[in-house]
Protein backbone atom coordinates (compact mmCIF):
# COMPACT_ATOMS: atom_id res chain seq x y z
CA UNK A 1 0.00 0.00 0.00
CA UNK A 2 1.29 3.45 -0.89
CA UNK A 3 1.33 6.02 1.90
CA UNK A 4 0.59 9.70 1.28
CA UNK A 5 2.73 12.49 2.66
CA UNK A 6 1.62 16.09 2.60
CA UNK A 7 4.21 18.83 2.99
CA UNK A 8 3.14 22.28 4.21
CA UNK A 9 6.01 24.73 3.90
CA UNK A 10 6.64 28.45 3.84
CA UNK A 11 7.46 28.46 0.12
CA UNK A 12 6.21 26.54 -2.90
CA UNK A 13 9.80 25.75 -3.89
CA UNK A 14 10.71 24.11 -0.58
CA UNK A 15 7.52 22.04 -0.56
CA UNK A 16 8.15 20.83 -4.10
CA UNK A 17 11.79 20.01 -3.34
CA UNK A 18 10.85 17.98 -0.26
CA UNK A 19 8.25 16.03 -2.20
CA UNK A 20 10.92 15.19 -4.80
CA UNK A 21 13.37 14.12 -2.07
CA UNK A 22 10.73 11.99 -0.39
CA UNK A 23 9.91 10.28 -3.70
CA UNK A 24 13.62 9.65 -4.26
CA UNK A 25 14.49 8.56 -0.71
CA UNK A 26 11.43 6.47 -0.02
CA UNK A 27 10.87 5.22 -3.56
CA UNK A 28 7.40 3.90 -4.33
CA UNK A 29 6.48 3.61 -0.64
CA UNK A 30 5.10 7.18 -0.57
CA UNK A 31 3.37 9.63 -2.83
CA UNK A 32 3.66 13.29 -1.93
CA UNK A 33 1.78 16.56 -2.23
CA UNK A 34 2.62 20.02 -1.02
CA UNK A 35 0.96 23.26 0.01
CA UNK A 36 2.24 26.54 1.39
CA UNK A 37 1.19 28.11 4.66
CA UNK A 38 -0.30 30.93 2.62
CA UNK A 39 -2.75 28.63 0.83
CA UNK A 40 -3.15 25.59 3.09
CA UNK A 41 -6.37 26.85 4.71
CA UNK A 42 -7.97 26.98 1.24
CA UNK A 43 -6.79 23.62 -0.05
CA UNK A 44 -6.47 21.34 2.98
CA UNK A 45 -9.75 19.51 2.56
CA UNK A 46 -11.12 16.89 4.91
CA UNK A 47 -10.47 14.27 2.21
CA UNK A 48 -6.81 15.28 1.81
CA UNK A 49 -6.34 15.34 5.57
CA UNK A 50 -7.89 11.87 5.97
CA UNK A 51 -5.90 10.51 3.01
CA UNK A 52 -2.54 11.79 4.35
CA UNK A 53 -0.51 9.26 6.31
CA UNK A 54 1.73 12.04 7.62
CA UNK A 55 1.81 15.82 7.29
CA UNK A 56 5.26 17.41 7.28
CA UNK A 57 5.20 20.97 8.57
CA UNK A 58 8.02 23.46 8.19
CA UNK A 59 8.62 24.94 11.63
CA UNK A 60 9.02 28.59 10.68
CA UNK A 61 7.01 30.84 8.41
CA UNK A 62 8.70 34.06 7.37
CA UNK A 63 6.77 37.32 7.35
CA UNK A 64 8.20 40.69 6.23
CA UNK A 65 8.31 41.81 9.86
CA UNK A 66 9.55 38.57 11.48
CA UNK A 67 9.14 34.83 11.84
CA UNK A 68 6.53 32.65 13.50
CA UNK A 69 6.61 29.01 14.57
CA UNK A 70 3.66 28.35 12.26
CA UNK A 71 4.35 24.62 12.22
CA UNK A 72 3.76 24.37 15.98
CA UNK A 73 0.45 26.23 15.68
CA UNK A 74 -0.80 24.17 12.73
CA UNK A 75 0.40 20.91 14.33
CA UNK A 76 -1.83 21.46 17.33
CA UNK A 77 -4.88 22.00 15.10
CA UNK A 78 -4.05 18.92 13.02
CA UNK A 79 -3.49 16.75 16.09
CA UNK A 80 -6.91 17.76 17.43
CA UNK A 81 -8.35 16.36 14.19
CA UNK A 82 -6.44 13.09 14.60
CA UNK A 83 -3.75 13.77 12.00
CA UNK A 84 -0.17 12.58 12.22
CA UNK A 85 2.48 15.26 11.72
CA UNK A 86 6.22 15.82 11.70
CA UNK A 87 7.60 19.31 12.17
CA UNK A 88 10.88 19.83 10.33
CA UNK A 89 13.38 22.65 10.49
CA UNK A 90 16.69 23.45 8.89
CA UNK A 91 17.87 24.85 12.22
CA UNK A 92 20.08 22.75 14.51
CA UNK A 93 18.37 22.22 17.86
CA UNK A 94 17.47 18.53 17.53
CA UNK A 95 19.81 17.34 20.24
CA UNK A 96 17.92 19.56 22.71
CA UNK A 97 14.43 18.48 21.62
CA UNK A 98 13.56 14.85 22.25
CA UNK A 99 10.16 14.73 20.58
CA UNK A 100 9.51 12.09 17.88
CA UNK A 101 7.26 14.51 15.93
CA UNK A 102 10.16 16.98 15.45
CA UNK A 103 13.22 16.77 13.20
CA UNK A 104 16.00 19.19 12.36
CA UNK A 105 19.57 19.11 11.06
CA UNK A 106 21.07 18.26 14.47
CA UNK A 107 19.01 15.09 14.89
CA UNK A 108 21.05 11.92 14.77
CA UNK A 109 18.18 10.15 12.99
CA UNK A 110 17.75 10.86 9.27
CA UNK A 111 14.63 12.63 8.03
CA UNK A 112 13.75 9.45 6.14
CA UNK A 113 13.89 7.34 9.30
CA UNK A 114 11.95 9.90 11.32
CA UNK A 115 9.21 9.92 8.68
CA UNK A 116 9.01 6.12 8.79
CA UNK A 117 8.88 6.21 12.60
CA UNK A 118 6.02 8.74 12.62
CA UNK A 119 4.04 6.75 10.08
CA UNK A 120 4.72 3.33 11.56
CA UNK A 121 4.31 3.81 15.30
CA UNK A 122 1.52 4.69 17.66
CA UNK A 123 2.57 8.19 18.81
CA UNK A 124 0.61 10.63 20.97
CA UNK A 125 0.63 13.49 18.48
CA UNK A 126 -1.57 15.69 20.68
CA UNK A 127 0.96 15.55 23.51
CA UNK A 128 3.81 16.24 21.09
CA UNK A 129 1.96 19.24 19.64
CA UNK A 130 1.55 20.72 23.13
CA UNK A 131 5.23 20.10 23.92
CA UNK A 132 6.35 21.72 20.67
CA UNK A 133 4.20 24.79 21.31
CA UNK A 134 5.89 25.17 24.71
CA UNK A 135 9.33 24.64 23.15
CA UNK A 136 8.77 27.34 20.53
CA UNK A 137 6.58 29.68 22.57
CA UNK A 138 8.76 32.77 21.91
CA UNK A 139 7.99 32.39 18.18
CA UNK A 140 4.23 31.77 18.41
CA UNK A 141 2.88 35.35 18.16
CA UNK A 142 2.01 36.59 14.69
CA UNK A 143 4.57 39.26 13.71
CA UNK A 144 3.38 42.86 13.85
CA UNK A 145 1.30 43.98 10.88
CA UNK A 146 -0.07 40.50 10.08
CA UNK A 147 -3.18 38.64 11.15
Amino acid sequence: MTETLLVIADTFELGAALVRLIRFGLASQFEGYHLTYENHALFLSRELLEHSSLILLELFRRYPSGIRAEGAVVAEKLAERGARFLIFSFESRGNDIDIPAYWDLACTESLRDRILRCVGRNIDFRAHARSLKREFEPWLPVPAGHS
